[in-house]
């Protein structure tokens, strides 16, 4: 009968073990945050109209006559300026 419970809870155990395993990507991913900044040239000229995208995602955004972006971005993920 000790033999039966112990068994139960290890595999018990190991099924939590797995789905948090597989959950885990998912929540780490899913930090995302606000990107914001000042698009300028070589002579610091603010740059408007100019595209942010973020790589490999449907994500864009445009600046403004300031200059200025706002957009979301994922933990890790890489910006760029078309």
């Amino acid at each position: 009968m000790k033999k039966q419970l112990h068994k139960l809870l290890l595999q018990a155990f190991c099924i939590l073990l797995i789905a948090t395993l597989q959950l885990l990507p998912g929540v780490l991913k899913a930090q995302t945050k606000t990107v914001s900044g000042t698009i300028t040239g070589t002579a610091n000229e603010l740059i408007s109209g100019a595209t942010i995208t973020v790589k490999q995602t449907k994500k864009a955004t445009a600046t403004d006559a300031s200059g200025k972006f706002s957009i979301e971005a994922d933990a890790g993920d890489y910006l760029y300026r078309v």
